[in-house]
């Protein structure tokens, strides 16, 4: 039977509060498809969670799934898993799919509903047994979540210079410099990497401060995901550039400043790394003069 009362967990995570509100809501149904987000109004930028479950207490087969449809927001998928679940007398087994969502842009949002359809019964019966008696097959059902709506909020304002667009919590910023002992015209090899909770694919591209005295050659970021904590997405970005030094003499490369907004905190937070001493002294290496004309010998300068 239904259960008519329900005590949720204040501590527990908004999105299975949500699973655990619906799904004993339904309690007593067969079958059930119901979605539930971790965010109801992220920020821009911000990343949150989808789950579509497929809850079921008896046998099916044949049951392709058709995913949500959205608008204002970019969406990644995150695997599946299964699971069991008792709601009141009944114990459910369900399929999950995870989504990771970034909204672009502030204002609405919405998801479109989720659809399964299936046939009920342990397997589909083949043209034999249908024509000598078997067991009638199943009528197609289908079921489907209910649309989601959300508000997408705008970012504070008070942006720092260094704010490059990324929103998430606990970030980390490092620096790896080598060498730092180089003759002039050899090149020194910058890498930055942040990490941290959410999602750095629609950040732009940290801009790494320039020394008098060098030429610099950026590369471009790469960025990927982590391995989730806690069930929450994590993320990297990796910056790269290549100094080359046009004097010698002892020079510093300034911290680098990285900020994001934090939703925990609901501010702004800005990250330094380490001014690093570089040394350079003059060249030791022949300067080296190349022909590189069509017609110049094979190897010649």
């Amino acid at each position: 039977a239904p259960v008519t009362k329900l005590e949720i967990d204040p501590n527990l995570p908004p999105l299975e509060a949500d699973f655990l509100r619906q799904s004993y809501a339904r309690a007593g149904a067969p079958f059930f498809l119901i979605a539930a987000v971790s965010n109801q109004s992220p920020y821009v930028n911000e990343s949150f969670i989808l789950a579509v479950r497929f809850y079921y207490s008896q046998a099916f087969y044949d049951a392709p799934y058709k995913k949500p449809t959205v608008s204002n927001i970019f969406m990644d998928e995150m695997g599946q898993t299964d699971g069991t679940q008792k709601i009141g007398n009944v114990l459910y087994r369900y399929n999950e799919q995870r989504y990771q969502l970034i909204a672009p842009a502030a204002g609405p949002a919405t998801i479109g509903p989720a659809s399964i359809s299936y046939q009920t019964g342990k397997s589909a019966l083949s043209a034999f047994d249908r024509l000598f008696g078997g067991a009638a097959v199943s009528e197609e059902q289908t079921q489907t979540s209910q649309p989601i709506t959300l508000l997408v909020r705008n970012l504070p304002s008070g942006q720092p210079a260094s704010f490059y667009g990324a929103v998430g919590n606990d970030y980390a910023l490092s620096a790896q410099v080598a060498p730092r002992n180089v003759e002039v015209g050899e090149a020194i090899n910058i890498t930055v990497t942040v990490k941290g909770e959410g999602s750095l694919k629609s950040s732009q591209d940290l801009s790494l401060p320039s020394i008098e005295g060098f030429k610099v050659y950026p590369a471009a970021a790469t960025s990927g995901n982590l391995p989730e904590k806690e069930g929450v997405p994590q993320s990297y970005k990796t910056f790269k550039a290549v100094f080359v030094p046009t004097a010698s003499g002892i020079y510093t490369l300034p911290s680098v400043k990285w900020s994001y907004f934090s939703p925990k905190a609901k501010q702004y937070r800005t990250l330094l790394t380490q001014p690093v001493q570089l040394t350079v002294t003059p060249s030791t290496k022949a300067e080296n003069v190349y022909n590189f004309s069509p017609n110049a010998p094979a190897g010649g300068a």
